[in-house]
């Protein structure tokens, strides 16, 4: 039925499970915290809720996409918590960190010492770039729009809704 989805976990034979529908995990999370089916529940109640929800999303939107663009697979690393970790026939390509809201140089250098052990390239991906880092490769939502529109433009990637 392709309602939940495995993603495994880096340099483990273990896989998380989750819902594959961003709208039904909101709706369980919902419903399992504040018993969203069983009452009305103001906006100003669940509003930290879906923001954290939003920010989780985007943050699986991007790895998704970084995923695709790479041709690669998206995995989770556990300790140190990374957001995702791509790989290309078992090997890291590409660590990153979504921070989508406001962040410091320091953010960005935690994330590097954290996955400095991890070999590829190191993305730190925010809503709007406010600080550089010369070993990491900073990105905002525009420069992830680019990215988006080189790939779907090319050929091979024309029409990528459809399959085949």
């Amino acid at each position: 039925m392709d309602l939940v989805e495995a993603v495994k976990i880096y340099r483990s034979r273990r896989k998380y499970y989750r819902l594959k529908s961003p709208i039904m995990e909101c709706f369980n999370y919902l419903d399992s915290r504040h018993e969203a089916s069983e009452r009305e529940v103001p906006y100003s109640e669940v509003n930290p809720t879906l923001e954290r929800l939003l920010r989780s999303q985007v943050e699986r939107l991007i790895a998704d996409f970084i995923a695709q663009l790479l041709e690669g697979r998206r995995e989770y690393m556990l300790k140190p918590e990374v957001d995702f970790i791509v790989t290309v026939r078992g090997k890291p390509a590409a660590v990153g960190e979504v921070k989508w809201g406001t962040y410091t140089r320091a953010d960005i250098t935690v994330f590097l010492e954290k996955t400095a052990s991890i070999p590829g390239r190191k993305l730190f991906i925010a809503r709007e770039k406010q600080a550089d880092h010369p070993e990491a490769m900073v990105m905002d939502a525009s420069d992830i729009t680019s990215l988006a529109r080189e790939l779907y433009s090319s050929k091979q990637l024309k029409q990528p809704w459809r399959r085949g």
